[in-house]
């Protein structure tokens, strides 16, 4: 059997922004996601996976347009 590797990049947002938890006390703000999505297909990335860390605790989400503007940079 023949296995191969599958890459997945996982992107934290908060927003609009790209964020990094910083010793589960804070968040950092990265930059655009789009641009971060762009760059790791490129690399070779087979999926994307985006976590929404805060706004979907108030209901609330952006994640729909943030995929709609990551699909049309391709």
């Amino acid at each position: 059997m023949i296995y191969s590797k599958h890459i997945i990049a996982r992107l934290n947002v908060k927003g609009s922004r790209l964020i990094k938890v910083v010793r589960f006390e804070g968040l950092r703000v990265l930059g655009e996601p789009c641009e971060a999505a762009k760059k790791y297909a490129k690399d070779g990335a087979d999926e994307l996976l985006y976590i929404d860390s805060v706004d979907s605790l108030y209901g609330i989400t952006g994640l729909k347009e943030l995929l709609k503007r990551t699909c049309w940079k391709y």
